[in-house]
């Protein structure tokens, strides 16, 4: 059954169950007899209020004898009546036999009107309705409303006043919530209006909704910031953590926003001012945040941090399970430099074999001219990449990152 049909249904079965209900009530009062007020039969119709309700006196004149030719005068009002059948059978105030019978003339252009088929009147409504019914409704706006006045804003159909009113709802959007890839279509607009988004998006990493802030805080580096606030890091570094970004295994949901690969990036770029946020999350409880504040401070050549982010580099650098994460581990200690070496000499004594060849591999680039070639050939355990001889010397954003 389509929405037409559907809509149509629902107004006639509402519509029926009136007009049943109407009739119900005039049986019941089938004996009752009461004034109808001064107003004459056919002023009472051209008002379109009285075809609804009921303005009469409504006297009970039940019971009075009339005059000679059987008028009768209400006591209450005064009225002279002079036929009964202009009297009131009900006290009631609602006519729901005429209301029904309206709705079932509504019910019955719903079905036969191509317009509300082809939603041609919804193409029609004004931006500013569709904005008001959005502002008050939020997520529960109707899909196809949300849609219409997001393909209008793509048109580029909306004035500036519009964009700045329909600017908090994109925002909103970036919340979690039941609307499938509400907050990446949201995100991808602010975006595009960003210069006008840009403090809106700034309160939004303030949020209590993680997923609002990770959201927030992706459009923000996407326009790469000379100068991040402090939220920016701070939100940058918590999206580090192993989340449900980009994908959400528990509901099979995915927005592809990589926050925690393009968050290390933008870190290491951006290492000298998020220090106290990188150390905060090398100390997380999250294994995968810990692991990649530490990659961000070595691929930023944080030296004042680099006693904290060997250990857990160090550790990385084992034959485990993770995928490609002795690979990041190594480009992140050697970003490091010569004065790293005293830290990794211990490994050289490790029981694991590819921690020790990748810790001798680290300390001869850093400190002997020896070829990469002849590095990967006398240490096999070092060859962590398929692509490269020497993955240390791999620009910052070239880094091969895997999709956290």
């Amino acid at each position: 059954m389509g929405t037409r049909a559907l809509v149509a249904v629902i107004v006639a079965a509402f519509a029926i169950t009136l007009i049943i209900w109407g009739i119900w009530l005039i049986w019941l009062d089938r004996h009752a007899r009461r004034c109808p007020g001064w107003r004459s039969p056919w002023r009472r119709w051209l008002s379109p209020l009285d075809w609804f309700f009921v303005r009469g006196c409504r006297y009970n004149l039940y019971g009075l004898r009339g005059d000679v030719i059987g008028a009768l005068t209400c006591p209450e009002c005064g009225t002279h009546i002079v036929s009964r059948r202009r009297m009131l059978r009900t006290n009631r105030r609602w006519r729901r036999v005429m209301t029904g019978l309206c709705g079932l003339a509504c019910a019955l252009a719903v079905w036969q009107s191509s317009a509300i088929h082809r939603q041609e009147l919804i193409h029609r409504l004004p931006n500013d309705v569709l904005i008001a019914v959005e502002q008050y409704f939020k997520e529960r706006t109707p899909t196809i409303l949300r849609r219409e006045l997001r393909q209008r804003l793509v048109d580029g159909r909306l004035g500036d006043r519009q964009r700045r009113w329909i600017m908090p709802l994109l925002v909103h959007d970036l919340k979690a919530d039941s609307i499938v890839f509400n907050g990446q279509i949201s995100a991808h607009e602010l975006s595009d209006m960003f210069e006008t988004a840009h403090s809106a998006l700034e309160a939004a990493m303030l949020s209590t909704d993680w997923q609002q802030r990770q959201l927030a805080a992706d459009v923000i580096r996407r326009h790469d910031p000379d100068y991040p606030s402090d939220a920016l890091l701070r939100v940058t570094v918590e999206g580090l953590r192993d989340d449900r970004l980009p994908y959400d295994w528990n509901s099979g949901s995915c927005n592809f926003v990589f926050n925690a690969r393009d968050g290390v990036r933008f870190l290491a770029h951006h290492a000298e001012r998020a220090e106290p946020f990188l150390a905060e999350g090398m100390n997380s409880s999250d294994v995968q945040q810990q692991f990649l504040s530490a990659v961000a401070v070595g691929l930023g050549g944080r030296l004042a941090l680099a006693e904290q982010a060997v250990p857990i580099l160090a550790d990385h650098l084992r034959n485990n399970l993770i995928a490609e994460d002795a690979k990041l581990a190594t480009v992140a200690l050697h970003g490091f430099g010569p004065e790293v070496v005293p830290l990794l000499e211990p490994l050289l004594d490790s029981a694991d074999r590819q921690q020790r060849q990748l810790a001798e591999y680290l300390i001869r680039r850093l400190t002997t001219d020896a070829a990469p070639a002849d590095l990967a050939t006398q240490l096999p355990a070092a060859r962590v990449s398929a692509r490269t001889f020497d993955p240390t010397s791999t620009p910052i954003d070239e880094v091969d990152i895997p999709e956290y």
